[in-house]
């Protein structure tokens, strides 16, 4: 594998890690509750998973946006598909994920 695209990976899952850090401190305690609402338990993060998610995403993003040159409305096409994907499972999956959780995070 090049490794410019290792390290484009690197840094895309550090740029990543940093974004998702803000967003937890600014909506973590509403996902806390949401996911209390689904489990009855209050919410526990699987770091070794949660790790592994990160690196997939920061190579997806660099090969198929950054390696790639892709336009900014492509990226976000990318994004609004991997964040459906996402929601839509879930509301799949969960009995009590709401349609309202969908459509708040695409």
């Amino acid at each position: 594998m090049n490794s410019d695209i290792i390290q484009g990976s690197l840094i895309s899952f550090f740029a990543l890690g940093a974004l998702n850090m803000i967003c937890h401190l600014i909506l973590g305690g509403w996902f806390k509750i949401i996911i209390k609402n689904i489990q009855i338990a209050p919410m526990e993060l699987k770091l070794y998973p949660a790790l592994i998610s990160y690196i997939l995403m920061g190579f997806g993003l660099y090969y198929f946006i950054v390696f790639k040159n892709a336009t900014t409305i492509e990226a976000g096409i990318l994004g609004m598909i991997i964040a459906g994907f996402y929601e839509f499972m879930n509301f799949a999956t969960f009995k009590n994920w709401s349609i309202v959780y969908c459509i708040f995070d695409i």
